[in-house]
């Protein structure tokens, strides 16, 4: 129960106020809110500069918290980071031979080097034996402690969604804006790091329009999670900024379960079909699986890149680079998001957020004629992962 002011005294309002704020926050426990600025300002009969004042004192102190729209709550007692858990799909994830796991490898290189500045260990957790989702045991993460730090490098892991929901463990994850209702339920208790591939495809479009494309192909897909494709959202959003009908027959359903399961022989007909009809004169790439059925197509119909299709990837890679002409990309340094995730977990409370990360164009000859074959920053330079900070589980 708080007390009354004593405006007798030579203690200051506000510091009273502090003091019976404090006292009471000892009752409460970690998270829980206090009352609004509203009614303590009645409680107490002063103004909200007084009260703000006192709770302003409390948060300095380290002792509150405040959560715009949300209100101010008590804070757990700081303690620091020692670990966090980084989830690897199976053997072999970080072995610098495997081109497929590069990019995956840079936001390891990100978490392990902040990491390593602040002193905090990072644990690897192999989730397969084979690289298969259906290989997953959700049986491991049940019962972790809420004051486990887990980094969850996409939403290919969703299997495990529900246990690490259920364990109230603080979870970072990297969303690739592949919304599906069955997994937002589980991340509202996360911090999101969200690459907005639907910004990059739709800023890709506008570049190829600004460089006079006007037929621009792209490709849409989807698996059978029912994940939506967010580079094809950008596609569309692009075509309407331009003032550009979008035609149906300048695109191609892909149905995607594994790169061993497409059919690029018959994705290379239908691509060449559709060119030999509509002439497009532009071609978004999804990601690097798609290159060499591209470039069969250019060999064949003898193109000329770029004066009769420019390309443009969504993602960025050593294998866009070097294509037999080297490919525009919209790129994102990816080993900033294993940097940022450990920030977050570094932070005095574990709260639910999103930080947004955007692309950035990266000319290549594929799209402008004399760019040559331009380095990405962001995935230089090699990296040792040998980190004495890591061990595997």
């Amino acid at each position: 129960m708080l007390q009354v002011i004593d405006r007798e005294s030579n203690v200051g309002v506000t510091d009273q106020i502090s003091k019976m704020l404090q006292q009471h926050i000892v009752l409460l426990s970690p998270g829980s809110r206090i009352p609004n600025e509203v009614d303590l300002c009645k409680r107490f009969g002063v103004s909200r500069m007084t009260v703000s004042k006192a709770i302003n004192k409390l948060v300095n102190e380290g002792r509150l918290y405040r959560i715009r729209s949300k209100g101010t709550f008590v804070k757990k007692p700081i303690h620091k980071v020692k670990s966090i858990k980084v989830l690897l799909p199976g053997p072999g994830s970080l072995d610098p031979s495997c081109r497929e796991t590069e990019v995956f490898r840079h936001c390891m290189h990100g978490v392990s080097h902040e990491a390593h500045k602040l002193g905090i260990r990072v644990e690897t957790v192999l989730c397969t034996h084979d690289h298969r989702q259906e290989s997953m045991n959700p049986g491991q993460f049940r019962g972790l402690r809420s004051d486990t730090n887990v980094f969850v490098p996409s939403q290919w892991w969703h299997p495990l969604f529900e246990a690490l929901s259920e364990s109230n463990c603080n979870v970072v994850m990297c969303n690739n804006q592949e919304a599906v209702a069955t997994y937002e339920k589980y991340m509202h208790n996360w911090y999101l790091l969200t690459l907005d591939r639907i910004g990059a495809t739709e800023e890709a479009v506008n570049y190829l329009v600004n460089q006079g494309r006007k037929r621009i192909f792209a490709f849409s897909v989807y698996d059978p999670h029912g994940c939506n494709d967010p580079r094809w959202q950008g596609y569309l959003n692009g075509l309407s900024n331009n003032h550009i009908e979008f035609d149906p027959e300048l695109s191609m359903e892909v149905k995607l379960f594994t790169k061993e399961s497409l059919d690029f022989k018959q994705i290379f007909q239908t691509l060449k079909r559709i060119f030999l009809k509509k002439h497009f004169d532009a071609l978004i790439i999804p990601n690097m699986w798609f290159i060499n059925v591209v470039f069969e197509l250019i060999k064949e119909l003898d193109l000329r890149v770029p004066e009769d299709l420019a390309l443009i990837s969504i993602g960025d890679s050593p294998e866009i680079i070097e294509a037999p002409v080297p490919i525009s990309a919209m790129s994102l340094p990816v080993h900033k998001l294993g940097e940022e995730a450990v920030k977050i977990f570094n932070r005095d409370i574990f709260v639910s957020g999103e930080k947004v990360f955007k692309f950035d164009l990266i000319e290549r000859e594929s799209s402008c004629k004399g760019a040559g074959a331009v380095q990405n920053p962001g995935l230089q330079p090699q990296i040792n992962y040998v980190n004495p900070n890591i061990s595997l589980l």
